[in-house]
């Protein structure tokens, strides 16, 4: 087609994305994608409405204008109306005189005419369709309109064409001649060449995308690394929430590459993988915060970094407590009792299990199975006592009396044959070479591996983690590990170690949830905007439409065919 080199393809993409016009490509608008080739039509345009300047001009040999005659002088020199005009004055004068000049005369107008009686007929040259550029034939003359923008139900001519009867040709800008474009082109948009497709939507979606992708990136780099930087383990003695350690810098460098990473996938990805890789990101991340914050379960052992003697290692922290040993039956104490749950103990000063209250007594036995410690017993979960009731115990703190027989809820207690109590004030201590599970330690990994190294040292312990020698014999027995619990720390606690399968849990189920999400949302947005699309292309097509003369012929993009013109043989 001799105009595409002119007048791009109108696609929905141009469309949608709406690109800005530069002064270098305004002009003929086709779904918001601007060139400049119309011509001004001031001359045509003077043409048809018989000014000075239509008068004195010479129109381009073919062009669709109001050249030509529609009177003529009969053999007696009466002025006579032609039925149509003529474009060829010499050839209007024969046909006036009654003369027949080949397979034409006035009887051949006659018939053009009524080929659109309510149209603008004319014997001229095509100028549109596939007769374009032939012998002058009967044409009609075909304007493309547009509804003013004034709402006021007029309407401006944005070009014409002379089409010939019986041919054909399509409402739409490519098809009219460039030289017939009025000033008025240069004012609207034109609707695009077809209906948008799926594809074209998630073309220009894909395209969207990616726009402002450094900045994208940049932005994910930053909030990831803050966030890293949160998560990262303090510096020990420091309790910031932000801070410069090894630790925290690595999750530093972690966060700003995750968050890099899903804005770039984000960006480059499409449309719908671009949407599933953020949705799922970001809810992986918000579920790990939920996760975190709604996590429950048991508690975990502290385990740190520490250094002893200039060597860093990797330490379980706790107490070390010297103790003396403590005998049921003195000091007014006639009964004692272990709570299996918390780990905690009672004293009770009377016989009948009265007058009790808490204590702190160590190296306990039970009289359910005196063999045994209590990390031994706990390995079976306590199952000797859970497993018989008389052994069973329950202390109500309002009476302060210990009954027998059931529990408190989740609290059991267990009878107490021997213990130690403490002797002085608790220190801080700790035990080197204990490594850390991907879970953390429970306190029945605590029993196996000190049932393993039961010659294992204890250090003192300063504020920051640094170790010291402890006075005498500091063996295992009078050392108890700190605990971590999953209510422990702040509402969001990415250190906490008894949270940590929450926290992965819930960035799992966030990130599985996420990613559904935001495939869902991203075909939503797709068919949203096709829809929308669709919309706007019927719309734009009853704003711009052809006709000639008073005759409707068409919306843009439909097809224009001619009746034929019967014309008489000799």
């Amino acid at each position: 087609m001799k105009y595409k080199s002119l007048v791009s393809c109108c696609s929905l993409m141009a469309g949608i994305v709406g690109i800005t016009l530069s002064p270098a490509s305004a002009g003929v608008r086709i779904g918001n994608l601007s060139r400049s080739y119309a011509d001004s039509y001031n001359q045509v345009n003077a043409l048809r409405m018989g000014t000075v300047a239509g008068d004195s001009a010479a129109p381009r040999a073919g062009q669709a204008t109001g050249a030509g005659v529609t009177t003529g002088i009969d053999a007696t020199g009466a002025v006579i109306d032609l039925p149509v005009r003529v474009a060829n004055e010499d050839l209007a004068k024969k046909l006036a005189l009654g003369q027949r000049v080949g397979n034409v005369d006035i009887n051949t107008l006659e018939k053009c005419r009524r080929v659109y009686p309510d149209g603008e007929m004319a014997w001229d040259t095509p100028t549109a369709g596939r007769g374009s550029g032939g012998a002058q034939t009967c044409v009609a003359v075909v304007e493309m309109r547009a509804v003013s923008s004034e709402g006021d139900g007029n309407y401006v001519v944005l070009a014409r064409a002379n089409v010939a009867a019986g041919d054909s040709m399509k409402c739409n800008i490519e098809d009219f001649p460039e030289y017939s474009y009025t000033k008025n082109v240069e004012t609207i948009t034109f609707p695009a060449d077809r209906a948008p497709t799926m594809d074209d939507v998630v073309a220009v979606m894909n395209q969207e995308q990616k726009q402002n992708a450094g900045l994208k990136i940049a932005a994910g780099a930053l909030i990831g690394a803050v966030g890293g930087n949160i998560a990262g383990k303090a510096e020990r003695g420091s309790d910031s929430l932000f801070g410069t350690g090894k630790d925290k810098m690595k999750t530093t460098a972690v966060g700003a590459l995750s968050g890099a990473a899903v804005m770039a996938g984000n960006s480059y990805a499409g449309k719908v993988g671009g949407d599933v890789i953020l949705s799922t990101g970001v809810n992986a991340a918000a579920g790990g915060m939920i996760g975190n914050m709604m996590a429950s379960g048991n508690s975990v052992l502290r385990i740190e970094e520490c250094e002893i003697n200039g060597v860093k290692q990797s330490c379980l922290w706790g107490t070390y407590v010297k103790t003396k040993e403590f005998t049921i039956g003195e000091n007014n104490v006639d009964s004692a009792f272990y709570n299996i749950n918390t780990h905690e103990s009672v004293v009770c000063m009377g016989k009948d299990r009265t007058n009790c209250k808490g204590a702190r007594l160590h190296n306990v036995r039970l009289k359910a199975d005196e063999g045994r410690t209590i990390e031994d017993l706990q390995k079976d979960d306590f199952q000797a006592i859970k497993g018989h009731h008389e052994l069973q115990f329950k202390f109500d703190k309002t009476k302060a009396k210990v009954d027998q027989g059931g529990s408190d809820g989740d609290n059991i207690y267990a009878e107490i044959a021997t213990a130690t109590e403490e002797d002085g004030m608790p220190l801080r201590a700790m035990v080197a070479g204990v490594r850390d599970k991907t879970f953390g330690m429970s306190g029945d990994d605590w029993a196996k591996w000190r049932g393993n190294n039961p010659k294992a040292k204890v250090w003192g312990r300063d504020y920051n983690g640094d170790a010291y020698e402890l006075e005498g014999d500091a063996s295992l027995e009078n050392f108890e590990p700190l605990y971590v619990d999953a209510e422990d720390g702040g509402l969001v606690d990415i250190s906490n170690k008894a949270r940590l399968k929450g926290t992965l849990t819930g960035a799992g189920v966030g990130g599985a949830l996420g990613g559904f999400v935001g495939y869902q949302g991203a075909q939503n947005d797709i068919n949203e905007r096709w829809l929308s699309a669709t919309r706007e292309y019927k719309d734009s097509l009853t704003s711009v439409y052809c006709v000639s003369g008073s005759r409707y012929m068409g919306k843009y993009n439909d097809e224009l065919d001619m009746p034929l013109l019967i014309v008489d043989e000799e």
